[in-house]
This record gives C-alpha cells, sequence and structure tokens, in this order.
C-alpha cells in the first residue's frame, strides 16, 4: 500500500468532497503519518481522555522531542511534557549528562503533581528505569515564592542536597551564583535561568533572564526547584520503588509500530548486563513491560493519507505552486502554510503571492474566516486536514526542501555557555600578554596594611621568578598549548617576552601577506559554478533519514555557496566523529555530480572506503546526475584484486558500482 499520495490542489479537493475522498482523509493514522496529523490525533486523543490523560511512546528520541514542539505549537495552552532516556547503558556505572537528569527529574515532580490531564510523549527506553514514589516529590522540591522569608544559609544548604553546584555562573542547568541582594539559578528542567531578588529577608522579585544578554524575560510569582537527579528522591538503595505506569495510572498509552521491538531489544541489554535479581531492581522485568502493553493502542506502520505536492522536486517550483494555490482559491478550500520559523513563511509568501494571515495554534486557524493561513509549527510534511472545508497545509519542507529551517527539539538556551574557553588549572602553561610565558602557581593572600588583605594572583617564571598580579589581570591570561616541561617561560619583567612577541608578530604579518597573496590569487583563478538542479538535489537529499541539525545545515549552506562562488573552494569542515561531517560531503558531492561532474571522496583506509561506497549505495540511491544515473565508487591501497599501476608507480585498487537508471 501506498503510504500517501502526491495531488494537485484540485485533486486534493475533490477527493475530499466525495465519500472516497472523505474516508481517504480521515484515514488511520499511522507512524509513517506527517508529523502534523500525527501531533493532531494525539491532541484529539488527548481531549477524548478527559482527566486521565495520554501517553505516548515514540520510536525514538529525535522523533519524541520533535513531536512534543509540535503539539506545544499546535495548542500552546496544552501543558505538553517529554520524558527523555538517560543517556548511559544500564549498569555501566556512568553519570547521566545533568541536563537530562534534570529534566527527567521536573517531568517526574510535575506528573506527581498534577492539577490537569497530562499529555507525555516519551520512549519505551526511557520508561524503564525504577523510580522514587510519587508522593516523595512533595518533601524533596523546593518553592520559591514572592515575599517568603528569604534565609540565604538554610537556602544554600538546601540546593546542595538537591544537586546543584554553587558559586557557578548560572548559565547551564544545575548551577547558581549567589551575590549581594539577588542569586541565579538554572533549574532542573528549564529553558533557562532565573534571578530572585530579596531584601529585609523577604523575596522580592523572581524572573527568567535571557542567558546571554541577561535581560528579563517575565516575571513569576513561584519558582519551583526540583533535585538534579530522581535518585535524590529514592530515599535510599532498599526504599520502595514505583514504575512510570504509576505516575499514569489512569491514563491512555498509544505507541509507534516499532516501540514493542525497540522495548524487547532494551529489556535484553539490560538482562545482559546484570542478574534477573539486580535487573529487576534498577529495571521493570518483561512481566511488567507485557502487562503494560496490554494497556497500549499500537499504530500501524502504514496508512494511505491524501498528501500536498512536493514542490521542491518539480522543475518550476514557484509556477507549481502558485497554480496550487490558485486551485484552492477557486475551490473555495484553505490554505495553511506552516514552518518552524518566520523567515521560511516569508520564503513561501514570496514564492506563491500570498500574504498569509499569522494565527498562534491550530483552533484559531481552522476557525478563521480567511482562507490563507500560517503558522509556525515544524511540520514535516504537508497533508489536507478534513473538515467542512478541507485545509490544505502545505510545509516548509514542501515548498523549500533542504532549506527549510528545523531548530533542535527543546533547543538549549545555555550552550553560550560552553562558548568560552577553557580555565587553566593551577600549574598549566598561561601566557600573560604584558609579562609572557608562565606558569599558573596559586591564589595567595597579601597582606595590604590598614588591616585589609587582598588576593593575588601566583605566576611563576623564568630564573624561580614569581609576579603577583591582581584578579583583574585574569582577562590578560591565556591558556598556552604546550606541556610545562617544554617551554621556555619567560622573564618576570616582560624584557624576554617583548623580544620574542615582536619576533612573533614580525613571523604573523609576514605570513598573513603570504596568505593574503594566496587567497587573492586564488580568488582570480575561475572555476565551473557548480549549481545543482533544485529538483534533483531536493530528491536526493530526501532520501536522508534525519533532518540536518542547525551547525550541519549552516556548513551544507556554506558548501554550496564555495561551488556556486566560481572560484576554487577552500573550506574545511570541522567536527567531532559521529556529528555529522559525512552528511555534510555527500550532499557536496551531489551537487557536484548532479552538475555534471565528476567527484573522488577520499578517505584514510580501503575499509572505511568501501563501507562508504555500501552506505552511500544503500542509503541514497536512486539519484540522477545529468546522465540519468548515479555513480557511487571507492577507491583504496591494498586490495590485489584490482591492482594496477599508475604513472607514478604507486598502487591502488578500484571497485565501481553503477545504479539503474531512474525513470
Amino acid at each position: 500500500m501506498k503510504k500517501s499520495k502526491k495531488v494537485s490542489a484540485r485533486g486534493a479537493i475533490r477527493k475530499s468532497a466525495t465519500k472516497k475522498g472523505r474516508k481517504a482523509a480521515v484515514s488511520a493514522i499511522s507512524t509513517s503519518s506527517p508529523l502534523g496529523m500525527l501531533a493532531l490525533h494525539l491532541r484529539e486523543q488527548w481531549k477524548k481522555s478527559g482527566r486521565d490523560g495520554l501517553v505516548f511512546l515514540a520510536e525514538d528520541e529525535n522523533r519524541a522531542e520533535r513531536l512534543g514542539g509540535i503539539v506545544h505549537a499546535l495548542d500552546p495552552s496544552l501543558d505538553v511534557l517529554v520524558f527523555p532516556r538517560l543517556n548511559t547503558l544500564p549498569f555501566d556505572g556512568l553519570e547521566p549528562s545533568r541536563e537530562i537528569a534534570g529534566r527527567r527529574s521536573s517531568v517526574l515532580r510535575r506528573l506527581a503533581r498534577r492539577k490537569k490531564p497530562i499529555l507525555l510523549v516519551s520512549t519505551a527506553e526511557a520508561i524503564m528505569e525504577r523510580l522514587p514514589l510519587p508522593a516523595s516529590w512533595s518533601r524533596i522540591s523546593l518553592s520559591l515564592k514572592v515575599q517568603a522569608s528569604y534565609a540565604e544559609q538554610d537556602l544554600e544548604a538546601r540546593m546542595e542536597e538537591l544537586g546543584y553546584d554553587l558559586d557557578e555562573e548560572a548559565e547551564y542547568p544545575g548551577t547558581a551564583l549567589f551575590h549581594g541582594k539577588t542569586f541565579e539559578i538554572f533549574p532542573a528542567g528549564a529553558l533557562g535561568p532565573y534571578r530572585i531578588e530579596h531584601s529585609g529577608g523577604a523575596i522580592r522579585r523572581i524572573v527568567a533572564v535571557d542567558p546571554v544578554e541577561h535581560d528579563v524575560i517575565s516575571d513569576f510569582k513561584e519558582l519551583i526547584i526540583d533535585p538534579m537527579s530522581e535518585r535524590l528522591a529514592l530515599g535510599g538503595s532498599r526504599a520502595q520503588r514505583a514504575t512510570f505506569a504509576d505516575y499514569c495510572d489512569r491514563a491512555r498509552w498509544i505507541a509507534d509500530a516499532k516501540v514493542p521491538a525497540h522495548a524487547d531489544s532494551w529489556l535484553s541489554t539490560i538482562e545482559e548486563a546484570a542478574g534477573r535479581r539486580d535487573s529487576e531492581r534498577e529495571y521493570l522485568g518483561r512481566g511488567d513491560w507485557k502487562k503494560l502493553k496490554k494497556r497500549m493502542s499500537v499504530l500501524p506502520a502504514n496508512a494511505a493519507f491524501v498528501a500536498t505536492p512536493d514542490f521542491s522536486k518539480v522543475a518550476a517550483s514557484r509556477k507549481a505552486l502558485r497554480a496550487f494555490v490558485a486551485d484552492a482559491d477557486r475551490a473555495g478550500s484553505r490554505l495553511l502554510f506552516v514552518a518552524a520559523v518566520e523567515d521560511d513563511l516569508r520564503a513561501m509568501e514570496r514564492m506563491s503571492g500570498v500574504r498569509a494571515e499569522r494565527f498562534v495554534n491550530w483552533d484559531e486557524a481552522a476557525e478563521a474566516r480567511s482562507r490563507e493561513g500560517a503558522l509556525l509549527a515544524d511540520f514535516d510534511a504537508g497533508f489536507v486536514a478534513p473538515g467542512k472545508k478541507p485545509t490544505l497545509v502545505v510545509t516548509a519542507s514542501d515548498v523549500l526542501g533542504s532549506r527549510a529551517h528545523h531548530p533542535q527539539p527543546m533547543a538549549k538556551a545555555w550552550t553560550s555557555a560552553f562558548d568560552h574557553p577553557d580555565i587553566p588549572e593551577r600549574g598549566a602553561a598561561v601566557v600573560h600578554l604584558q609579562r609572557g610565558l608562565a606558569l599558573l602557581n596559586r591564589l595567595q593572600t597579601v597582606d595590604m596594611g590598614n588591616g585589609t588583605n587582598r588576593e593575588m594572583i601566583r605566576l611563576e617564571f623564568a630564573g624561580d621568578d614569581a609576579a603577583l598580579v591582581p584578579p583583574a589581570d585574569l582577562a590578560l591570561i591565556w591558556p598556552y598549548a604546550a606541556e610545562p616541561g617544554k617551554l621556555t617561560l619567560d622573564k618576570a619583567d616582560g624584557s624576554t617576552w617583548w623580544n620574542r612577541r615582536g619576533e612573533a608578530e614580525q613571523e604573523i604579518e609576514a605570513a598573513a601577506k603570504q596568505l593574503a597573496k594566496h587567497i587573492a590569487q586564488r580568488r582570480r583563478r575561475r572555476a565551473p559554478k557548480l549549481v545543482a538542479p533544485g529538483p534533483a538535489y531536493e530528491r536526493f537529499v530526501a532520501r536522508f533519514p534525519y533532518f540536518t541539525t542547525v551547525d550541519q545545515a549552516k556548513a551544507i549552506r556554506d558548501v554550496l555557496d564555495d561551488l556556486a562562488a566560481g572560484h576554487p573552494m577552500d573550506r574545511v569542515v570541522c567536527g567531532d566523529v559521529g556529528f555529522g561531517k559525512t552528511e555534510v560531503a555527500l550532499r557536496a558531492a551531489a551537487a557536484v555530480a548532479l552538475s555534471g561532474k565528476q567527484v573522488a571522496v577520499a578517505v584514510p583506509t580501503t575499509v572505511l572506503a568501501r563501507q562508504h561506497c555500501r552506505d552511500v549505495s544503500q542509503t541514497v540511491r536512486p539519484a540522477r546526475n545529468r546522465s540519468g544515473e548515479f555513480v557511487a565508487g571507492c577507491v583504496g591501497s591494498g586490495d590485489k584484486r584490482y591492482e594496477r599501476k599508475t604513472p607514478s608507480r604507486q598502487t591502488e585498487s578500484r571497485c565501481w558500482h553503477t545504479s539503474s537508471r531512474l525513470d
């Protein structure tokens, strides 16, 4: 069965107007349904659940996070909770990230003390741990209220018990800083820090602040501070424990098609890591899961639905989109543009020639009189929503293809905290910008006379000399990338440093001039402007199973701009293992191949070359170059079956694979 059928606006409207069309438009929801359709379905099921609430188990963490964000965008008044899995393996002895542990703790407290029906999204792996009893959260979480009494020492002791790092800038979860008449804290489960102002032994104001600019975002009357880990609420290793189902005892459960298989695999992982007695004390057993599964409605893997066209993959996308809009207007149907960011909505308006009214939620869009509307939500694909008049949902992915923005779900407002350079440790090599290379020794208290003391930073220089500099000089001290025993320290008075610095500046200036000359020469060199045909490139990109991250998307745009610039590219894409560099490279390779040129992808080993060849062939084929073929190959050294001599007498091996032509 086909998962969807792409139709024109007229075709979609005609299908919705007939009995058969209504049946297709109101077809069963499945795991393969667009996320927007699934989110609307979950919202309707939540409404029907009454006071019991709804739990949805997604196939994986990314899907759960994104789906939670979409449901919230459809109805911001709905308190959607996403319960993440720990980023550790069972019984591996490692500590999970504080951000994830804190989020779990906050969600559990909200579930235990909920006052209205819940809509929770999670995964099978996330709900397998045994948990604190729901009643335990009333005694462990800390509540701060405006006009309540304030005792700093008691508060500091309480927050340390909850796992918070004091005397740290509140730039990431689990940190707090007390200073003067205010203190700032980044609570567990929060998206940003809060500032608490106090005077006269009472709390006067509680505000959420921007983590970068520190501007006030909004005021609050109460702030709940949850522990940074659910384990802090357990009450000892022998304390009675609960299951996740105890927190959602009457809720209705729905699961993706592959959730039972994921759960079975995770249970096997747990059983392999420890004996049955230990594993069932810390995690659910198979009997527990079997009992829980009886309460679940598992979605089918596939079901038909009426989809709107993918305009990004047709030759004249603007013309096709405007024709679709005209058909919708003649039929009197509603048109709703959906994108994750406002810039994408404006781009869709420019391409369609439509000025769409902005709506803040789905109900407002559905009840509006205007035929063209727009909503901010990160839908993955368009569809026809049933109603008295069908709503044609067109997404940014349908119109802009890979250029559509997909912000990371549950985006971390605190990532800027990690942009700062590492603070040097005691004994590390540092550079004082006025004195030179030294070793960071320690803080030293100096008697300044008149009964006052002052802390100074002690730096050790050449000849066992030392210098004391004020803490303000930390702005002049930078870590130096060398082992202390392998460098020559400068004199404390800075005399040797200025000579060395002068020589280094001359070398830098000479290198800069040479580099500028080299860049100018490269800029003067011409190269073909490689711009892949839009529809063919979008068909290629659609083969990838995941959306790009924000950083991946920026790297891809920069590389494609380089290819289209008309001069040789000079760019290095850096990233840690598993961060998605290969996906950036494959998109660049596709852009070149689809422009009618050949591409060589160089990797360090033959094994890796063959791995890339296999993965590319299986994952993204077939795609079309100008000759109608997609060619993937791997080249490496050491394979005698394909050995040949090159003019330089080097040995290389080749194996090639060519996919079948596309229709």
